[in-house]
């Protein structure tokens, strides 16, 4: 009986684990790499940054289009990790390889109401900026 009980809450743990690691977090990751398979930069760009209007916005947004010409074309993705702060602030961080080079995207998304909304992101393609960042998160 104790032997039934212990797997029975070892399932509800993994169970509450991946429903935790499938949050969509209302497609938000999702559309900027469906943007990036697509070859479009702009839109890409502009499915995190909707919720930012200032000029050092549109000015990032060149360099991002500028950069993004570099990096060939999409090859896979792949979700590296997901830091929760309570239950609504969330950092993810994804890879996302490029025929020609990795890119790491750190997303900061918060839920204040009904849907997540992006507070922060950061794309980098810099070999050694990548490698500090996972290494600095182990």
């Amino acid at each position: 009986m104790k032997i039934a009980k212990l797997m029975f809450a070892l399932m509800l743990l993994v169970c509450a684990f991946n429903a935790r690691a499938e949050e969509s977090y209302d497609g938000i990751p999702a559309g900027f790499i469906s943007k990036i398979e697509a070859n479009d930069f702009e839109g890409a760009f502009d499915t995190l940054s909707r919720s930012f209007n200032d000029s050092d916005t549109e000015q990032f947004k060149g360099s991002f289009i500028s950069a993004a010409k570099s990096w060939g074309k999409y090859s896979y993705s792949e979700l590296y990790s997901t830091e929760a702060i309570g239950t609504r602030l969330v950092r993810v961080t994804y890879i996302i390889g490029m025929t020609q080079r990795p890119l790491l995207l750190n997303l900061t998304l918060y839920k204040a109401d009904q849907r997540w909304d992006v507070r922060s992101f950061n794309i980098t393609s810099k070999m050694d900026e990548i490698v500090k960042q996972t290494i600095d998160a182990h």
